[in-house]
């Protein structure tokens, strides 16, 4: 579901410009975020009355942000995955992700991941 949401999002486009490659990478990397959250990772989803999921919140509780290492490790086989016909994206998506690391707040709240 997320990949798809994300689909035209101007970060995944930038990473991925190539609109089937990223209609098949994106299911891995979300895959892959919603495995590898660690102890503070919470995903809260909203159904229909069908029960077919209709959106989907990843959140990182109190003392989650930044991931610790060891999930991030856990990440890396699944975003290689992803991400492995266009290396470049491996290296821009980890320098925006130092940018957002040093902007982020340092006071203790839930971190929104994926909405």
């Amino acid at each position: 579901m997320s990949s798809r949401a994300f689909f035209d999002d101007p970060f995944f486009t930038y990473l991925l410009p190539n609109d089937e490659m990223r209609r098949a990478r994106l299911p891995f990397f979300f895959r892959s975020v919603y495995t590898h959250m660690g102890e503070h990772g919470r995903i809260v989803t909203v159904r229909n009355d069908a029960d077919e999921p209709l959106g989907v919140a990843a959140w990182l509780t109190t003392g989650g942000y930044p991931l610790p290492i060891r999930v991030q490790l856990s990440q890396i086989p699944t975003s290689l995955r992803a991400f492995y016909r266009r290396p470049r994206a491996l290296l821009a998506g980890n320098k925006y992700m130092a940018v957002l690391l040093r902007a982020h707040r340092k006071d203790p709240q839930w971190y929104l991941m994926v909405l």
